[in-house]
C-alpha cells in the first residue's frame, strides 16, 4: 500500500517543494520499505554514499528515513530503524515510550539501496524478519510509524510522517502508528 507522508505543520514551506510517499511490502524473508522523495534533489543535503555501509547513530540529524514497529495493542516494547541514503543504518529497541534505549546486536543487517535523480530520491530498505522477530516478541500483527527527516542545504529541517499525533514532531508517539 502506498502511503503519503505529511510535513509537520511547522515545516511551513516544505509541502510546497516536496512530496513523500512510502510503500511497505512483505516477503518470506524480509519486510521491505520504499521511500520516494520527489522534488529538486539539488536542494537536499544527502549524506555521501558509503562504500561499506555500517551501523551508526544520530542519522536523524540529516536526511534519513525511519520506521518504528510494535505489536498491535502493545505500545512496548517497540523498535526504531533509521536508514540514510548513504547506506548507513541504525537500530534501537525501547522498553517503553522513549525509555531504556538499547542497541541490540543483529545477525543480518538491513540492506539499503538509494537511487538519486534530479527530481527524486528513492530509498529501499529490506529488513530481515529475524531482526524484528528476535527483538519484538509476540505473535500479534505489526503496527508501524513511518517517517522521513529532510535536511535542506540551507539548513532547514522538515519532519514527515503518515500521521502526526503530538504538538511537536514525535515519531515515537504510539498514536502515530498504524496497522501494516
Amino acid at each position: 500500500m502506498i502511503r503519503t507522508l505529511l510535513a509537520y505543520p511547522t515545516s511551513s514551506s516544505a509541502p510546497l517543494f516536496w512530496q513523500i510517499e512510502s510503500t511497505t511490502t512483505f516477503s518470506v524473508t524480509t519486510l521491505d520499505l520504499v521511500y520516494r522523495i520527489s522534488g529538486d534533489m539539488r536542494q537536499i543535503e544527502i549524506p555521501k554514499e558509503q562504500a561499506e555501509p555500517f551501523r551508526a547513530d544520530n542519522l536523524w540529524q540529516a536526511t534519513c528515513c525511519e520506521v518504528f514497529l510494535r505489536r498491535k495493542n502493545q505500545p512496548a516494547p517497540y523498535l526504531e530503524f533509521n536508514f540514510a541514503p548513504s547506506g548507513l543504518w541504525a537500530f534501537y529497541r525501547f522498553s517503553g515510550y522513549r525509555k531504556a534505549l538499547e542497541r541490540p546486536d543483529v545477525n543480518a543487517p538491513p540492506i539499503i539501496k538509494s537511487q538519486i535523480e534530479t527530481e527524486a530520491l528513492t530509498l529501499t530498505a529490506n529488513m530481515p524478519w529475524s531482526i524484528i522477530n528476535d527483538h519484538l516478541p509476540g505473535t500479534q500483527p505489526l503496527e508501524a510509524g513511518i517517517s522521513v527527516i529532510l535536511k535542506e542545504k540551507c539548513g532547514n529541517m522538515s519532519y514527515w510522517a503518515v500521521k502526526h499525533s503530538a504538538d511537536k514532531p514525535d515519531f515515537h508517539n504510539p498514536d502515530s502508528f498504524f496497522a501494516l
